[in-house]
């Protein structure tokens, strides 16, 4: 299951696209922003501001991580050494997509237990991964083009 979402039309230039964003009851969930040094919760938001290239890592104590990155005109995501992967051999490894023809301004990246999902420039390119990690991402680590970050917890609905 991923986030619950609204599907918009939206013209660019000459063309129409479908912009696919999470639902606006999404926001009711978020707590206040947290410093990055306290953040123990398992899921949460990370919303960036973004001018050129940048990476965004997460990590656990255990040395599981997941990386996104923008290089020049590709987003990748990197679930290769994102805990367990043995299962498939098509699991692991690094995901991209093109972003040639848009400006990269805006990521938000939503984690949870076992899920990550990037939404770029409020849903013009949307990425699911699923993941298996033995302990939960709480380390952030944030490299290149971002200009600006929050993270906030999100509360359970369970």
């Amino acid at each position: 299951m991923t986030l619950p979402r609204s599907l918009n039309l939206y013209q660019r230039e000459d063309k129409y696209w479908i912009r696919s964003e999470p639902v606006k009851e999404i926001e009711s969930l978020l707590e206040p922003s947290e410093e990055l040094e306290s953040l123990t919760d398992s899921t949460f938001l990370i919303q960036l501001e973004t001018v050129g290239d940048f990476k965004v890592t997460l990590a656990n104590d255990l040395a599981e991580e997941v990386v996104l990155t923008l290089i020049n005109d590709t987003l990748t995501f990197d679930r290769s050494q994102s805990g367990r992967t043995d299962f498939d051999p098509s699991f692991p490894g690094i995901h991209r997509a093109g972003v040639e023809d848009m400006e990269v301004a805006d990521v938000k990246i939503f984690v949870d237990l076992s899920s990550i999902e990037v939404f770029v420039n409020n849903g013009e390119l949307v990425m699911t991964k699923i993941v298996f990690p033995s302990t939960p991402y709480q380390s952030i680590l944030f490299d290149g083009g971002i200009t600006a970050s929050t993270i906030q917890p999100i509360k359970s609905v369970w």
